[in-house]
């Protein structure tokens, strides 16, 4: 199967009809909250302890290859800043400075009221580093479905100072946080937790001004989830400190880089290796050759979605409700 991230004109339309009224989501959300609450307790479930891994499903990239392209296109979508990114595709988009500060203000304010440890329900699709490869983000939502039909878990890695396609995929991202906050979910990875330079597109005065807005941002993003109550995710390792859930859902924040707790630093960086007998300083990335790498008779597995850096294959995970986890694969384009 080969995936391009380029939706013809009637896959637009019909995604964008998907797409509910925000004021009518809000409105049912309200509504449905207090009979939520009066039933929470009288509900009760079994803890799910066994996970199953099958073999991957593989794709293959097709198009334009990784890169971002500029493109001129109209725009003729009047609606918000979510409908105008994916009516305008898989290129570099024409942001203004208020967009941006506007929607990453609004991300930190939403992220702030969730839990440093996430509590997610299966099914849900895992997506791992993106590293700013904007092309191949529009690939995987369009491989493995759009929110709200698609409950997306993003692991954090996706910025990258290298990748001009950085605040094109965090953008996205936090668009579609914004617009349906109980089906996107997003933890804070390394690229996350130290300094983001944007590359060149806006005045310096404005590119500071974002850069400062998208680190008080991150500084809100929440450090790990457990999906199911048996699979725990984080962006990079584990942390010997941690021996129970209270000590990551008592994290602090926001917090900067600089004022990470040893146990926030372990999530964040340390990095699980069969070869390596002790903890220590790696600067290198974490790519791995096929995408994916179970470890540990699948009681550990690496995930690395950016096909073609650093790596031939990127991969995702879907969970399905009985902890299934299944590999989708994209190898690289060929080109």
């Amino acid at each position: 199967m080969e995936v391009t991230g380029r939706l013809n004109v009637k896959e637009t339309a019909h995604l964008l009809a998907q797409l509910p009224d925000y004021d009518q989501i809000k409105y049912s959300r309200l509504k449905s909250m207090s009979n939520e609450e009066s039933t929470k307790e009288m509900k009760t479930s079994k803890a799910l302890t066994l996970v199953f891994l099958k073999p991957p499903l593989k794709t293959n990239a097709a198009g334009w290859g990784h890169n971002l392209w500029d493109t001129v296109r109209t725009i003729n979508s009047p609606y918000d800043l979510l409908y105008r990114m994916i009516e305008h595709g898989p290129y570099q988009y024409p942001f203004t400075a208020l967009e941006l500060l506007t929607l990453f203000e609004e991300t930190a304010f939403l992220m702030a009221d969730e839990p440093s440890l996430l509590q997610i329900d299966p099914e849900v699709t895992v997506i791992g580093d993106i590293r700013g490869r904007y092309v191949d983000l529009h690939r995987w939502l369009q491989l493995t479905g759009w929110p709200p039909k698609n409950k997306i878990l993003f692991l954090g890695g996706i910025l990258d100072s290298d990748e001009p396609g950085s605040i094109e995929c965090l953008a996205l991202i936090c668009s579609l946080k914004c617009r349906f906050p109980k089906n996107v979910y997003i933890l804070r990875g390394e690229p996350e937790a130290n300094p983001f330079r944007m590359t060149k597109r806006l005045s310096p005065v404005i590119t500071n001004a974002v850069q400062s807005c998208i680190k008080r941002m991150c500084s809100q993003i929440p450090f790990a989830a457990v999906i199911g109550k048996s699979i725990l995710v984080v962006y990079s390792g584990f942390s010997p400190m941690i021996r129970e859930k209270g000590h990551i859902h008592h994290l602090f924040r926001p917090v900067t880089l600089e004022n990470l707790t040893a146990v926030g630093r372990h999530i964040i960086f340390n990095q699980p290796s069969s070869q390596v007998r002790m903890y220590r300083p790696n600067q290198r990335q974490s790519p791995v050759p096929h995408g994916y790498l179970p470890c540990w008779s699948n009681r550990l597995i690496n995930l690395w979605s950016a096909p073609g850096y650093g790596s031939n294959y990127g991969a995702v995970l879907f969970i399905s409700k009985e902890l299934i986890i299944t590999p989708i694969l994209m190898e690289k384009q060929q080109t």
